[in-house]
């Protein structure tokens, strides 16, 4: 993207150069153009799955992660929030031998009810 470029004029570039068919295509990325602020960790939401993280006992990494797939939500002003519980997991997302533990998988399961018991309510 080109400075302030937005992702659909960005894409649009993309498809008319594969359609003028140029074989090739260069550049760099940065995201110094837009400041996004991260989503507040005193909204009612936040409060409420860091309850039940507590509740839980677990071990959290509070991060920005500007590639996750919810990042353009982020970008709208809807405020966002990842979480995955893969303890004891390498991180390997996309990965030739991306993996996750039964265990793990099972006990995420639990997490979850409790979390959406929070933060529904």
């Amino acid at each position: 993207m080109v400075g302030s470029q937005n992702m659909e004029s960005f894409t649009e570039d993309i498809v008319d150069a594969k359609t003028n068919e140029q074989t090739e295509l260069g550049g760099s990325v940065s995201n110094d153009s837009e400041q996004i602020q991260p989503s507040s960790l005193d909204s009612p939401f936040c409060k409420s799955f860091f309850s039940a993280i507590d509740e839980l006992e677990l071990e959290t990494q509070v991060m920005i992660f500007p590639a996750g797939t919810d990042a353009r939500y982020l970008r709208a002003g809807i405020p966002v929030l990842n979480f995955s519980p893969m303890n004891n997991t390498p991180v390997l997302p996309h990965d030739h031998d991306e993996y996750l533990n039964v265990d793990t998988f099972l006990r995420g399961i639990d997490i979850y009810q409790i979390i959406l018991q929070k933060i529904s309510t």
